[in-house]
C-alpha cells in the first residue's frame, strides 16, 4: 500500500488537476451532481459518470410500480382467456410467453411459472424506467426481442397442452 496516497483525489465531488491539486466544485455544479444521483470524477473539468446502475434511478422504481399495475391487468386477461381450463390461453401465451414455455417442463402451470409471470412485467417496467433515466434503450430492445421470440415459439405449436 502506498503511504502517501491521497483519498481526496477519488472523492466524487472533486476535480483532479494535472498537478494533483484538489479544487472543489462550485455550489451550482455540486447541486447538479447531487440531483443527478451520479458518482462522478471530474477530470480536466469533464464530468464522467461512474455509476450507471439501472436500479439506482427513481424512474426504475417508478417503472417497476407501473409494471406491477400492468401485470395485474395482464393476469386478469390471461385468466379470463384460459376460462378455468376450457379456454384458448391466447392471452396467456401472448402476454406471458416465458411462463408458458416453462410449462413444457411440468406440463401444467405451477408455482415456478406463476413466479416468472408475476416478475415479468415489473422487470419490464424497471428496464423501461431505467432506460428513460439513462437514455440507453439497449436492454429494452433485448427484452422486447426476447419476448417476441418466446411469443412466436408459444404460437408455433409446441404447446399442444395449451392450444
Amino acid at each position: 500500500m502506498v503511504a502517501n496516497f491521497d483519498w481526496l483525489k477519488l472523492c466524487p465531488l472533486r476535480t483532479l488537476q494535472p498537478r494533483g491539486l484538489n479544487v472543489g466544485y462550485s455550489g451550482a455544479m455540486r447541486r447538479w451532481a447531487a440531483r443527478a444521483h451520479l458518482r462522478t470524477i471530474a477530470i480536466s473539468m469533464k464530468i464522467v459518470p461512474m455509476d450507471r446502475s439501472p436500479l439506482i434511478h427513481r424512474q426504475g422504481w417508478r417503472g417497476a410500480a407501473m409494471g406491477t399495475l400492468v401485470a395485474l391487468a395482464a393476469i386478469v386477461a390471461a385468466v379470463l382467456s384460459g376460462g378455468a381450463g376450457h379456454g384458448s390461453y391466447v392471452a396467456a401465451r401472448a402476454l406471458f410467453p416465458f411462463s408458458m414455455l416453462l410449462t413444457l417442463l411440468e406440463r401444467s402451470i405451477g408455482p415456478i411459472e406463476i413466479g416468472v409471470g408475476l416478475a415479468q412485467f415489473p422487470l419490464y417496467g424497471t428496464l423501461i424506467g431505467s432506460a428513460i433515466a439513462t437514455n440507453n434503450y439497449r436492454a429494452v430492445g433485448v427484452a422486447a426481442a426476447a419476448h417476441l421470440a418466446a411469443g412466436l415459439a408459444c404460437f408455433s405449436g409446441i404447446l399442444s397442452a395449451f392450444a
